[in-house]
């Protein structure tokens, strides 16, 4: 029994003296740029918001393309300044839900955002070795989760009579519910990285960038009355704040002041999934 108590306390101790060393491990940054990778970063845009009800990010997606410049500050964690372009939409015609065909309206907008994000490497390591060449090569396939600040620009614009309109000018829902292009956002998400050699890795994520905004659709709230909207913004602003009337089921029938537009309870997300390929300048 002594014995035992004795064996546990020394097992206890060393764990202990493992763990403090892994802590401090991980806690201890250092920047050198013989660690900076560069990356290029491909794959694809969508968005959720009041012109898809679909959750599924793949839905109505576009190509993006971006960049990063990576530092690791150690086995652990990571700083990356990084960037993105291209284009979410939304579509009421593809949508399954009655009331959202009956509304009719649509967008497409460009994305671009610029930002700092902070990667954290998970301590599992998953070890492949191949022994076919003769020599043993060691790869690791490494998760991670980050999250970070950045600034995005977007514009939404609809398809009318054959040209794209910008919608932000029109005042599609009157000019006290204006909005500004530019904006803050968070992203954060998960992914996988893999290194090839001592100087090249790629990478594939998935991003979930929160926005404090429920116009990247230029949809929110409700419709002003269509004969306030025409004298407070114009014919063209009436237009394509009010799309029902050009189904042919619905003919006639105008915007009634209040009538409901769009729901402002949750603000508007876009997604990414991006693959990149990365190369390490030092080492």
């Amino acid at each position: 029994m002594i014995v035992f108590v004795f064996s546990f306390q020394i097992n206890s101790f060393a764990f202990k003296g493992k763990l403090k060393s892994k802590l401090k491990e991980m806690t201890s940054f250092k920047f050198s740029p013989k660690k900076t990778e560069l990356g290029l970063n491909i794959g694809m845009m969508g968005y959720n918001g009041d012109l898809k009800a679909s959750p599924n990010p793949y839905n109505q997606s576009n190509l993006a393309v971006g960049f990063q410049v990576r530092n690791e500050l150690n086995d652990y964690v990571a700083i990356r300044l990084c960037g993105s372009y291209g284009h979410i939409e939304g579509d009421d015609a593809k949508s399954d839900n009655y009331d959202m065909k009956k509304r009719n309206l649509s967008f497409r907008s460009p994305i671009t955002d610029f930002g700092f994000i902070t990667e954290f490497s998970l301590p599992i390591r998953f070890d492949y070795r191949s022994t076919d060449t003769g020599a043993k090569r060691y790869s690791k396939l490494i998760p991670y989760i980050f999250v970070g600040i950045q600034g995005f620009k977007f514009n939404p614009m609809a398809y009318n009579k054959g040209q794209w309109h910008d919608l932000q000018p029109l005042y599609t829902e009157g000019k006290a519910n204006s909005y500004n292009l530019m904006q803050i956002s968070i992203p954060l998400g998960f992914g996988f990285k893999y290194r090839i050699n001592s100087k090249l890795s790629v990478a594939t994520e998935f991003c979930v960038t929160k926005t404090f905004t429920d116009y990247l659709d230029d949809v929110s709230t409700n419709y002003q009355a269509y004969d306030v909207q025409l004298a407070e913004n114009g014919q063209l602003s009436a237009d394509l704040s009010y799309r029902s009337d050009e189904l042919p089921e619905r003919g006639t029938a105008k915007a009634k002041a209040g009538q409901k537009r769009g729901s402002p309870t949750y603000k508007d997300v876009y997604f990414t999934n991006m693959f990149s390929f990365r190369y390490m300048l030092g080492k």
